[in-house]
């Protein structure tokens, strides 16, 4: 399966307060991009500072990055950290969005990493996967602001993610890439995640 999504009964948020938390709190100030279409805003980073957490790392897992090094050494030449880390709360994780992150620690999902993704308007990112192939490495998905032509791309096809106020895991380590061929930016909130309470059916931690 491309995605799965968490029961509602178990998680779900307010896009509208999300939004408003944007609006208010988030665009003010200028985004961390990585290219000309990718980039975004650090919720939980591992300084407190929004601008962290943003480095490309799934060139760790790019044969042709650094060949023959460890994937530990591709981290530390491009300066990525583990992932428990990314758990200190930045300038803009207050009010709601607190709130929201609160209640993915609160079903056991322990969050880290947590971010706001933009992926501008005819942007795409690269094919890629974020973890060696065949590990655990599961990513929490909501979409805030999005449109139907913002698709996640892998082996078993394409699919959209609504901004419904669901929740939605996806396997990370499979090679995968995201396109957004609509006309307005697409802003999603990240976090990397542990099921360790098998609230999933597909995506249990082993």
């Amino acid at each position: 399966m491309i995605f799965e999504r968490v029961d509602r009964g178990i998680f779900s948020v307010e896009i509208a307060k999300l939004t408003d938390h944007l609006k208010r709190y988030v665009f003010p100030l200028p985004p961390v991009m990585n290219g000309s279409y990718f980039g975004g805003w650090s919720v939980l980073s591992s300084t407190g500072e929004y601008q962290d957490g943003f480095q490309r790392g799934q060139r760790i897992y790019d044969e042709d990055f650094m060949p023959g090094a460890s994937t530990i050494e591709k981290a530390t030449a491009l300066g990525v950290k583990a992932r428990h880390h990314y758990r200190v709360p930045t300038q803009i994780c207050h009010g709601y969005l607190a709130e929201v992150v609160d209640k993915i620690r609160a079903i056991g999902l322990e969050p880290a990493r947590v971010r706001l993704s933009i992926l501008k308007a005819q942007g795409y990112s690269t094919k890629h996967r974020d973890a060696n192939e065949g590990t655990y490495c599961v990513r929490l998905h909501i979409p805030i602001l999005t449109n139907p032509l913002c698709t996640f791309e892998c082996d078993e096809g394409a699919a959209h993610m609504p901004a419904d106020g669901s929740a939605y895991i996806l396997d990370v380590a499979r090679e995968h890439q995201v396109f957004n061929r609509g006309e307005t930016d697409r802003i999603i909130l990240l976090a990397d995640i542990i099921d360790r309470p098998w609230i999933t059916r597909h995506h249990r931690a082993p």
